[in-house]
């Protein structure tokens, strides 16, 4: 088996660049050997020990189909050997540190993708490329113009960035991007940071500064794309009022999405919204006054706040597990016929639902009779709520025990009760109900009408 190593003294110390293989011999004299190996699958290391020129780098590679990167920084050089190796579709090796000033200027690469290792991009470093989308989540140094006279649509830039350039992103196709309203701190205090966030990205680019969706910056998005938004991916939070009384129709919410804040949707034009199972919080008043007829609650969302649908047209609403608290008036002035409330507990605010068509929901208590003119006795109360408008199964149930002192109902010393068992007096009221039929009430009501002077008993 062949494998690559450096030749050392014997004290283990680096003697030089020159390659061997197992047994001595000259990786150059075995180059067909490897070039082959290397010609499906070509290898690219770095290895900052090794001081060849790029000349003998490129000639290395041309031999062997091996190209060995001598330095952290990526120059023009090398840039053009990856473009030979990968064609439009670049891979930095790890290893790299930095892309230097012009070094992909002008070649034709649709893609690169960058190791962790990348922290500095050059001046000029990807201008005149193909490059349609970018991620720099590891960069903290962008220089001027790195990606001017680009086809950009995406980009994502890392929140430890502490220095922007200038036009780093002009001439692109980039629509919006989240960044950092200030620079992120830099270690090396002798090069303060450089962040032009105002001037890194065309006028028209909607920048959104630490990902919080202003007002400023909605109006820019309804402009952008009219009637349906769509909210980049990295956004965490719209903000109060953001579009509220906007014509916004439609609206795309992110997976980043944390928060949407009170009134942020308030008098717009919305008639659908779909959640996501980031969003933990809906605020106050968010979505009132719309036209919405229809909304799907992630499976996150924890606290939906005061009047949030308020005089929206929902008809139907399937409330999450994850619901903690809804609000005042959450639901009021809706059309609500179905609301499917979770099996956990949640906190229920003031007139959050509207007023049912139906009857108003039926508590039926079963209370034991007590003996009076005796010692105070505790006695079983067992309450058993039903909600007619959402639910037809009993949406509480539970049994209490109170202490009641003699004579709470004023009943004479001479009074004989005796004390029912819950059961029977289950029985007794379903006799009740039984005995006042329909059947039964309409001849009570012929026989009032045929013999007036006959009173009920």
């Amino acid at each position: 088996r062949l494998s690559l190593f450096t030749s050392s003294s014997p004290s283990g110390h680096q003697e030089g660049s020159h390659l061997q293989v197992v047994g001595g011999l000259n990786l150059l004299s075995h180059s067909s050997i490897f070039k082959a190996m290397t010609k499906s699958s070509p290898q690219v290391f770095v290895n900052l020990n090794f001081n060849h020129s790029i000349d003998e780098a490129k000639e290395f590679f041309n031999e062997t189909g091996i190209l060995i990167i001598t330095r952290g920084e990526l120059f023009s050089g090398y840039a053009n050997l990856l473009f030979e190796i990968y064609g439009s579709d670049i891979i930095i090796p790890e290893g790299i540190d930095s892309i230097g000033e012009h070094a992909f200027d002008g070649l034709p690469i649709t893609s690169i993708k960058f190791p962790d290792s990348v922290e500095y991009i050059g001046e000029f470093a990807f201008r005149n490329t193909k490059l349609t989308e970018v991620d720099l989540s590891s960069v903290t140094g962008i220089d001027e113009y790195a990606f001017t006279e680009t086809p950009i649509t995406s980009v994502k830039l890392s929140p430890n960035l502490y220095d922007l350039g200038p036009g780093a992103f002009s001439d692109t196709e980039l629509q919006s991007v989240i960044a950092s309203s200030t620079p992120a701190p830099r270690t090396n205090q002798y090069y303060p940071p450089e962040y032009y966030v105002d001037e890194a990205f065309d006028k028209d680019t909607v920048v959104i500064l630490d990902g919080i969706v202003t007002r400023d910056t909605a109006e820019q998005l309804l402009d952008q794309s009219g009637t349906t938004v769509f909210i980049p991916e990295g956004v965490v939070s719209i903000d109060a009022t953001a579009f509220a009384g906007m014509s916004v129709e439609k609206i795309i919410l992110p997976d980043s999405l944390k928060t949407i804040g009170h009134s942020a949707f308030a008098g717009s034009q919305i008639s659908e919204v779909v959640i996501p199972d980031s969003v933990a919080d809906i605020g106050e008043g968010a979505f009132a006054g719309t036209p919405l007829v229809s909304v799907d609650l992630g499976e996150g969302v924890r606290s939906i706040g005061d009047y949030a649908f308020a005089g929206t047209q929902i008809t139907n609403i399937q409330l999450p597990d994850s619901l903690k608290n809804i609000g005042e008036g959450a639901l009021t002035g809706t059309s609500l016929e179905n609301v499917e409330v979770p099996q956990t507990g949640i906190e229920v605010g003031v007139n959050a639902f509207p007023e049912p068509a139906l009857p108003d929901p039926v508590f039926e208590f079963y209370e034991p009779m007590m003996m009076v003119n005796s010692e105070p006795i505790q006695v079983e109360r067992v309450m058993e709520a039903f909600d007619p408008l959402t639910n037809p199964n009993p949406v509480l149930q539970s049994t209490v025990f109170e202490t009641i002192e003699p004579y709470d109902f004023g009943i004479s010393d001479n009074a004989e009760t005796v004390i029912e068992p819950i059961d029977e007096l289950r029985e007794f009221l379903k006799d009740l109900s039984s005995q006042s039929s329909e059947e039964n009430l309409q001849a009570d009501l012929v026989n009032s009408m045929t013999a007036p002077s006959e009173v009920f008993a």
